[in-house]
């Protein structure tokens, strides 16, 4: 995994002002090896006293795995071209994820009943992924897994047969619509509900 969205912020000391205005400084996505050279311009007003100035910054990226702490010291009235801070990425193990799947309880011991319904009917939509038709910012996660467990407990709990069960995951538009006037034909052919 490699560091994300890094940035550094420089925690400026009383009196001490930076003229370059990059105090929080957006470096990006680092490559291992890769390295960033920042440059500031501080400057301190007549109240300052002391002969060093201590920089305190914070390095943090999306995921926190990166993220450190440190200070810098620099002695006034010198050349500091020299100091520097780097930010660099390194290198990292490859680590191995085996595939899993999340389960929640519900998903799990799904009770089970012998009573069918055959004049029951069902329709369910999983959609997870929106990004053929909208965009993904409004994609859907674990519907389908969702849609799923509801099958299951249609069939296993509330005794609905599979074949009354009309049943789509990431549709578009158009299988939606087939869905529905099947789902409609179904309905109309065993007419009006009796009293």
């Amino acid at each position: 995994m490699l560091p994300k969205n890094v940035s550094v912020t420089i925690v400026m000391p009383g009196n001490l002002f930076c003229l370059s205005a990059n105090q929080v400084q957006e470096i990006g996505n680092l490559q291992p090896g890769e390295k960033k050279l920042i440059s500031y311009n501080f400057v301190t007003n007549n109240e300052y006293r002391l002969d060093t100035i201590g920089f305190d910054f914070k390095i943090s990226e999306k995921y926190n795995r990166f993220d450190e702490n440190g200070t810098v010291s620099l002695t006034m009235n010198q050349q500091v071209s020299a100091e520097k801070l780097v930010v660099q990425g390194v290198d990292e193990k490859e680590i191995e994820i085996a595939v899993a799947s999340l389960t929640s309880d519900v998903d799990k011991n799904i009770p089970v009943v012998s009573e069918k319904k055959p004049n029951k009917v069902a329709l369910i939509f999983g959609n997870e992924d929106y990004s053929q038709s909208l965009n993904a910012e409004v994609n859907v996660e674990y519907a389908r897994r969702d849609a799923a467990a509801f099958l299951d407990y249609a069939v296993k709990t509330l005794g609905f047969v599979q074949e009354n069960i009309y049943y789509k995951t990431n549709a578009t538009a158009g299988i939606m619509n087939t869905e529905l006037t099947a789902f409609a034909s179904s309905l109309n052919a065993w007419g009006p509900k009796p009293n």
